[in-house]
């Protein structure tokens, strides 16, 4: 009896529905995964958000029913996406020598501020793939983190944030804070380690197979 094949389904977020993956003999399969019905007001915060921080958020993929052959693979990136609710986030991104694009998520989101790590089908979906891939494209480039680009414009844009906080909170009070303004510097201070822990992680490399750097794939 031939082993059942992997699979893995997750919903990234509010505005895209579930999508599923499978391996076949020759491709990555996907059905579901279309944009989802999300509300006004979820809309209009995406629209403000890609105002400010137009690489921080998750691109809308069409989805649809697809197959992505494992030789029309061009590259292949593994990276860290945690948010302030997912700190065990990570995302599989291909690139088609046609120049499609498809991502698959580790985690499934529930509602809001709510999603279910769904390492444990994740981890060894994306591990095969990258063998697969491998295997039938040996000219595929493999890479573990962020791209150059979004990776320093995400740190330095969070470098002068803090500095202009600290700017303001210093301006205006002369370091003589109030308890709200304690309370927000508090905030902020809690996401260094966080932010410490996404450089290091998501710090562009290449890699070869079967040599995927432990950082970006979830343990189950």
């Amino acid at each position: 009896m031939r082993p059942a094949p992997l699979a893995h389904s997750a919903r990234p977020n509010l505005y895209q529905n579930e999508a599923h993956w499978r391996l076949s003999d020759e491709a990555l399969e996907r059905s579901g995964g279309e944009p989802a019905k999300a509300p006004w007001w979820a809309r209009a915060l995406r629209f403000y958000l890609l105002l400010i921080v137009p690489w921080g958020l998750d691109r809308i993929d069409r989805g649809g029913d697809a197959r992505f052959p494992y030789a029309s693979i061009k590259q292949l990136r593994l990276s860290y996406e945690p948010t302030r609710i997912e700190d065990n986030r990570h995302r599989c991104t291909l690139k088609l020598m046609s120049g499609e694009k498809a991502m698959i998520y580790s985690t499934h989101f529930t509602g809001f501020d709510s999603f279910e790590d769904r390492a444990a089908s994740y981890g060894p979906l994306v591990r095969e793939l990258v063998m697969r891939v491998a295997a039938a494209n040996p000219a595929c480039t493999f890479w573990a983190g962020k791209s150059r680009l979004v990776y320093w414009a995400q740190h330095i844009f969070l470098l002068a944030l803090l500095l202009l906080m600290v700017f303001v909170l210093g301006y205006f009070s002369g370091f003589n804070l109030s308890e709200l303004a304690m309370a927000k510097l508090a905030i902020i201070i809690g996401f260094i380690p966080l932010a410490f822990l996404y450089a290091r992680k998501n710090y562009p490399q290449r890699f070869t197979p079967p040599d995927i750097p432990p950082q970006v794939v979830p343990n189950p």
